[in-house]
């Protein structure tokens, strides 16, 4: 049975949830959830939203084209759906198959009926918002108020006592607890391009695709060879509006295709044998063990060599992806992503922490980019899109790239690096992690022969969160702590953020990609919305507990300190009878003898009563103003804080 806490005339628990997208729906989602399990009616949530709409956010805009494709199937999608007691992923798929009369009518070419498909990121979106209906509706029922302020941007959180105060546009509000679910921040760096007039984000196709100051048969140079690249790359060339499309990265790697995995058991690359092998301090795994482990682990399942490589030339890439097409059309398994659905999150995230700085550094350096290419993989439909446009000469692929300029026609240029075995140039310096690479391959730079009218920059989300002016000022605030990895420091089983010296802080959480650099595995809807349900219930208790009544720990705690103490108190008494009866009485009586005779005795031990008497009295002041909680609790009396 959930524990109904006493509901009074105080003022209400406040909760804020800043950002509105995904990760602050699900985390309202969950809140109020836990909140009406547990009676917790006197609650008020304010969710805080820049753009103007709660739920969609920027990756799910229900006015993005219907070419940005969703690349998980409609089956496999993080759920929304506050009556359920879990998430589901399969929710979204069930929505649209009771709203399919008309969505099939603004999804006209789109199969909505198979499970297994893909659909538009905009369908997405239009779920959510309806979710988020059913959510203040459920709320409503439950006596919980939610207060939506979108259009605005919260600038600084302060600590203000045992609150903390959000500053949002022009109004300042202290709340209980606060969620920072803010979702990805973009790289400023290409900034000085926004003079040429022709320098987007890849997320606002409305500006690069509505755009009359660009020709047609336009070229598109697209910096980054991740999702969002494919997204704009494939509306540019499907729409005839450009002709010729360059997609750049460091590394190159595309995305790997979402296809088959089957149940696996890992025989080498596992926590035991990386224990057992290190020879290290305990604890310490080494990147080289590491790798030699997964070379063990693929070679295994693949029955072949199988070389581990951080990076690969151009015409390799567009092979690999060649065969990941054929293999996801036949049925066939795909090895790698079977092994990779074997090694559970928090096994990822272990091994990275017990990396020595220096090997997450390298980690970070030489398979971040690959790693994200198997944890998020595209959908076929986009792979083949990617193929044909490469075959057929209008989307370039270069890897390399070292930097990008406005030459005097106010065109962009691209130049690349490669080494002399045909690889990237992948760091700038010899001081790199790798830096030994380039000693015995010295650079080659090109500058590559096509000029681009229009710049999009697609490397989506940065590492340094310094640059993001909030957490700039939540970092010099002591509120929350960088890490050296990207993002904000948080515990990752309470998503409670840590802040200055290392200190967690109890009502300040985080969930997202903002907490990327703690964990490895992708910020995705299924692995939020997962999350999400136990802070929900985390926040909700700490409410509880903080707001209402002693929490049992605290009661257990308080409950051991006042025995502890009966115990110093008998010991106490104890030692003073034993010295007045055995030591100092004797002496004291055969001193005062020959003045009181027989009454010595008597005089002695009254002194030695008054004595322990005094001791306990002042004992027990003391005791009860320590534990006068603790007791009132244990009686049953209810003593709010």
């Amino acid at each position: 049975m959930p524990h109904q806490p006493p509901q009074t005339d105080r003022k209400p628990n406040t909760v804020a949830i800043i950002g509105g997208g995904f990760a602050g729906l699900s985390a309202l989602e969950n809140i109020v959830r836990a909140a009406a399990a547990n009676g917790l009616a006197n609650l008020h949530i304010s969710i805080f939203e820049r753009g103007n709409e709660i739920g969609p956010g920027l990756p799910y805009a229900v006015n993005q084209p219907d070419e940005f494709m969703l690349n998980h199937q409609l089956n496999y999608m993080g759920s929304i759906n506050v009556k359920a007691k879990k998430p589901d992923s399969a929710d979204f798929y069930r929505w649209v198959q009771e709203n399919l009369d008309t969505l099939v009518l603004s999804y006209p070419g789109h199969d909505l009926r198979n499970p297994r498909g893909y659909v538009p990121r905009s369908l997405y979106g239009r779920y959510l918002t309806a979710r988020y209906e059913d959510i203040k509706a459920f709320a409503v029922q439950h006596g919980i108020t939610i207060t939506p302020r979108t259009g605005v941007e919260v600038n600084n959180i302060g600590r203000n006592g045992r609150h903390f105060t959000v500053d949002a546009g022009s109004t300042s509000e202290p709340f209980d607890k606060v969620v920072l679910a803010t979702g990805n921040w973009f790289r400023d760096e290409n900034k000085q391009f926004a003079e040429t007039g022709r320098a987007f984000l890849a997320s606002e196709p409305e500006r690069y695709m509505q755009n009359d100051a660009i020709p047609d048969h336009a070229t598109m140079l697209i910096k980054g060879t991740g999702l969002s690249a494919y997204d704009a790359a494939i509306k540019a060339l499907e729409s005839g509006k450009y002709e010729k499309v360059v997609m750049a990265s460091r590394h190159g790697n595309l995305r790997k295709v979402r296809g088959i995995a089957k149940s696996y058991k890992r025989k080498f690359l596992t926590i035991a044998n990386l224990d057992r092998g290190t020879g290290y301090d305990k604890g310490i795994f080494r990147l080289k063990d590491v790798e030699e482990l997964l070379q063990k682990e693929l070679e295994h399942a693949y029955g072949r060599p199988v070389p581990l490589k951080d990076a690969h030339s151009v015409p390799a890439i567009i092979q690999q992806l060649r065969d990941d097409i054929a293999a996801v059309e036949n049925d066939e398994e795909l090895k790698w992503y079977s092994i990779l659905k074997s090694i559970p999150e928090h096994e990822i995230n272990m091994i990275k922490k017990r990396l020595t700085p220096e090997d997450r550094a390298e980690f970070d350096e030489k398979y971040s980019s690959l790693l994200k290419c198997f944890q998020a993989p595209m959908s076929l439909s986009t792979a083949k899109k990617l193929l044909r446009f490469i075959e057929d000469g209008k989307l370039e692929l270069v890897n390399g790239i070292q930097s990008i300029d406005v030459n005097e026609n106010r065109k962009f240029e691209l130049s690349y690096a490669r080494q002399a075995d045909g690889l990237p140039v992948l760091y700038s310096s010899e001081s790199g992690t790798l830096g030994d690479r380039l000693k015995r391959y010295p650079p080659q730079p090109i500058k590559h022969p096509a000029t681009a009218d229009v710049f999009i920059d697609a490397t989506g989300q940065g590492r340094n969160i310094k640059l993001v002016p909030l957490y700039a000022k939540l970092i010099d605030g002591g509120i929350v702590e960088a890490h050296p990895d990207g993002g904000i420091r948080i515990d990752t089983d309470t998503h409670r953020v840590i802040g200055k010296n290392g200190w967690q802080q109890k009502n300040v959480y985080a969930l997202g990609t903002m907490s990327s650099g703690e964990v490895a595995q992708p910020y995705n809807s299924v692995v939020i919305s997962r999350l999400t349900a136990k802070l929900g219930k985390g926040i909700v208790d700490s409410i509880i507990d903080d707001r209402t009544v002693i929490p049992l720990r605290k009661i257990r705690k308080g409950a051991a300190s006042i025995l502890r103490d009966f115990a110093i108190a008998g010991a106490y008494l104890l030692g003073v009878a034993v010295i007045v009866n055995y030591i100092a009485g004797p002496v004291v009586a055969a001193a005062l003898g020959p003045l009181f005779g027989s009454a010595a005795a008597d005089i002695c031990a009254g002194v030695a009563c008054i004595a322990m008497m005094g001791g306990a009295l002042v004992y027990g002041e003391n005791f009860l103003s320590r534990y006068r909680p603790n007791l009132a609790t244990l009686l049953g009396i209810t003593y709010k804080i």
